[in-house]
């Protein structure tokens, strides 16, 4: 059988779940329904959410809310890499002012209990819903390899910050979401789980590796099959980053998963490994 397909009862390829036979290949159609909030029949309502008016709804309070839905993946074998493609609007019915006196209530996404923050900060962060009343935002990321084989639930749900006393001083802004897709990764930006691309930095000009430095500060850059990273003045920082995907640990079977590396530098000069936001060692030349 041709790729997303498994032989049926009938000795006939049949294709796997997400998947509908269009000229002759499987090709993806989706398991998620009501994705663009139609209805709403599909969603279970979690803690006062609502969807109306093509949109889901959350309650702008210290209370959480949420909508979930379960469905049946394809296995990682049979399917291929996915991302998950969120479109969301804020919205404040109280009138946030702007600057500190309104409360920017986070959104989360959940796939099989593996939560994914939608706005990097409580406060003030790059893209709040205040920023954005009445403008539609986009953000995406990928499916991991726990999300694949069997029901899966996908959920959608706020986290008010820091309990319920901040609740009590300034208005409120959430998020109210327009649709939530789950598609193909076309465009090769989720990469194989455990795997980190150009690790052996032979690609200078590749995408792979994000380099951030700060002019006359620091500087960051790919040479000669080496990573190098400096700094001009004790005030600047440089980074070097790149977006991987952990295996999850019964895709590893209880083992560990270890990161090695060899380096050089400056004597007493200090080096951070970090994952996600969390500096797991620190390393000095």
């Amino acid at each position: 059988c041709g790729d997303h397909a498994v032989c049926g009862a009938d000795e006939e390829c049949v294709c796997v779940v997400g998947y509908t036979m269009t000229d002759g290949a499987c090709v993806w159609t989706g398991v998620i329904e009501d994705s663009s909030f139609d209805t709403g029949v599909p969603w279970v309502d979690i803690h006062g959410s609502s969807v109306y008016g093509g949109r889901a709804h959350f309650i702008p309070d210290c209370e959480w809310s949420g909508l979930k839905q379960t469905v049946t993946m394809p296995s990682l074998q049979d399917a291929e890499p996915m991302r998950v493609t969120i479109e969301m609007t804020g919205e404040s019915p109280g009138g946030c002012p702007d600057g500190w006196g309104c409360i920017n209530i986070p959104l989360m996404a959940s796939v099989n209990g593996q939560m994914v923050n939608l706005q990097k900060s409580y406060l003030q962060a790059e893209q709040t819903p205040n920023d954005s009343i009445g403008e539609t935002v986009q953000t995406s990321f990928c499916l991991g390899p726990h999300a694949y084989g069997g029901e899966v639930e996908f959920a959608l749900f706020t986290a008010p910050p820091f309990g319920g006393f901040i609740c009590s001083w300034g208005e409120r802004a959430v998020w109210s979401v327009d649709s939530l897709r789950l598609e193909p990764d076309t465009e090769n930006v989720c990469p194989t789980p455990g795997e980190i691309q150009n690790s052996d930095f032979e690609e200078a000009n590749g995408d792979d590796w994000i380099l951030t430095e700060n002019p006359n500060k620091s500087s960051a850059a790919i040479e000669d099959g080496v990573l190098k990273i400096g700094l001009q003045s004790p005030c600047g920082d440089a980074e070097a980053s790149q977006l991987i995907q952990m295996p999850a640990p019964s895709d590893t079977q209880g083992k560990g998963v270890a990161i090695t590396f060899d380096f050089k530098g400056t004597e007493g000069a200090p080096l951070d490994l970090r994952l996600d936001t969390r500096r797991f060692v620190r390393i000095h030349g």
